[in-house]
């Protein structure tokens, strides 16, 4: 498994040791296509899409964009999907592990994702 190419659904994210689950109801997902060198997938309600670049272990995203409708449900989709992508904007590091991707942000959180 590599990081490109495959479809990544989010699981837990925030801090380490305190992570926080993906909302019931709500599903967020990655794919880092490499053909193309852009990254998209849905935030929880709105897709969302970015260029991006992978230095051995390093990733950075840029140039990151959604579409804007409002979502009401689940209480809280919108909020995980704000914090969701200014994580994903802040994405310094990565690596996979027992088939997940645990993406290191600033400020010391996570993302992890699990293969579709």
């Amino acid at each position: 498994i590599t990081a490109e190419n495959t479809t990544w659904v989010l699981e837990s994210y925030g801090e380490p040791g305190n992570l926080q689950d993906v909302l019931e109801g709500s599903e967020i997902t990655a794919l880092f296509d490499s053909a193309e060198g852009k990254v998209n997938g849905s935030a929880g309600c709105n897709n969302y899409f970015a260029g991006y670049e992978i230095n051995d272990s390093e990733l950075s995203i840029s140039n990151a964009g959604s579409t804007m409708m409002f979502c009401g449900e689940p209480e809280g989709v919108m909020e995980q999907e704000n914090q969701y992508l200014s994580l994903l904007v802040g994405t310094k590091i990565f690596q996979i592990q027992d088939n997940q991707l645990h993406i290191f942000s600033s400020g010391g959180q996570m993302l992890i994702f699990d293969v579709q």
